[in-house]
């Protein structure tokens, strides 16, 4: 007789748990929303980590509305802090790809926003730059700021471009 190795192990028994998530799961993919907040509070109710589809859902569905425009609260904060922090990371780039002074840089990202839509006074970009660099500067690593926020703004940015392909 040839040893075949150990026996399979049986399946793990379904607690029913995951059946309601799978279930939630399917509902959400047929455009039920609300499909999200019943997983988490299942998994939640069971001791069980939420699914990635959830945090995956909720993070797209955060994306949109910030990019909507719908104003609450920290949603509108934020999203005026992604306007000034644009208007920013613009200016550097202005600066630093031209060789600019500051004055020339305000310029060049004006026209450089115009570009994209933004179209806004040379004093409303100034007044966004200092008002990012002096937080910058008071938080001590405005490297790893910058990138977190650069980050943040190309996937908000990939994002809206994904919507839009939908529409």
């Amino acid at each position: 007789m040839i040893d075949k190795g150990p026996a399979a192990e049986p399946p793990l028994i379904d607690t029913g748990v995951d059946t309601l998530l799978a279930d939630c799961k399917a509902a959400y993919d047929l455009g039920f929303v609300p499909a999200i907040y019943e997983a988490v509070a299942t998994a939640r109710e069971h001791g069980k980590s939420e699914p990635s589809w959830t945090v995956d859902a909720m993070v797209e569905i955060l994306g949109e509305v910030i990019l909507t425009r719908k104003r609450s609260g920290r949603l509108s904060k934020f999203q005026s802090e992604l306007k000034h922090f644009k208007r920013w990371s613009t200016v550097l780039t202005a600066q630093v790809t031209d060789d600019l002074n500051l004055e020339k840089g305000y310029v060049a990202a004006r026209e450089l926003l115009s570009d994209e839509g933004d179209t806004v006074d040379i004093e409303t970009i100034r007044t966004s730059y200092k008002r990012i660099q002096k937080r910058m500067l008071k938080a001590g690593n405005e490297d790893r700021i910058y990138e977190v926020l650069l980050r943040a703004q190309d996937r908000l940015h990939d994002l809206e471009k994904h919507l839009n392909s939908q529409k």
